[in-house]
């Protein structure tokens, strides 16, 4: 059974462990409320910015600079979003940078990536908009409108290839080889069989030479004529 004593001590660990971690949370909170960050917008027009969330992470080369903190859509026109970025005080920004959307996994969650950038450009203010980048989705999207229209292309072309013009221009090339080849029919005939003829004759006289060879090293081996040598 417990004692007085048990609940005692128990309620005390409980008490200064209850006190030990919120001073810890206020902590990390104060700390993320205390750090400066510099804001900025980015101006998403037609573009869905479905799976970007608030509290999503902002890169530039894979470091987290900052997170999207409020996300709506534009007062003055509607097929726009506006989207409110936090960066880290002091981290340059430039004026030829783009944020682009990048999915996450294949969780369907988003987060901007900062691409582009050259140390020449202007750097941007907190408060100023950052150019839009195409998302992954509008990357695909060009590539395929490209491929699309050189397909188009190779079909204008196969189209141009099999009109009648060219099918008569066609027709006529292999009527004219078939003449040909019937017209002179009996001449090809005439020189396969002389060419059949040749190649019997051929053997004909290998076979003779391959003889007389024979009966030439018979005659070099006989003892009659090496004792004559």
């Amino acid at each position: 059974m417990v004692t007085k004593a048990q609940k005692f001590r128990l309620g005390i660990f409980i008490f200064f462990a209850s006190i030990l971690l919120i001073i810890f949370l206020v902590m990390v909170a104060g700390n993320q409320f205390m750090q400066q960050k510099d804001i900025y917008y980015v101006n998403y027009q037609d573009t869905s910015v479905n799976g970007l969330q608030i509290g999503g992470a902002v890169k530039y080369y894979g470091l987290d600079i900052g997170r999207v903190e409020d996300i709506k859509i534009s007062k003055e026109d509607i097929n726009n979003v506006i989207v409110k970025i936090s960066i880290k005080e002091g981290t340059p920004i430039k004026s030829d940078m783009k944020a682009q959307l990048i999915a996450v996994g294949i969780t369907g969650l988003k987060q901007i990536e900062l691409i582009g950038g050259t140390n020449q450009a202007e750097t941007l203010e907190p408060g100023d908009f950052i150019k839009p980048g195409k998302s992954t989705l509008d990357n695909i999207t060009g590539k395929a409108e490209i491929v699309a229209a050189k397909l188009e292309l190779v079909l204008t072309n196969l189209a141009k290839m099999t009109n009648e013009e060219n099918r008569i221009k066609l027709s006529r090339i292999l009527t004219n080889t078939d003449s040909l080849i019937h017209q002179n029919r009996q001449s090809f005939t005439n020189m396969m069989t002389n060419l059949d003829s040749t190649s019997l004759y051929l053997a004909k006289f290998m076979k003779n030479s391959n003889l007389a060879m024979d009966k030439f090293n018979t005659l070099l081996r006989s003892p009659e004529l090496q004792n004559i040598i």
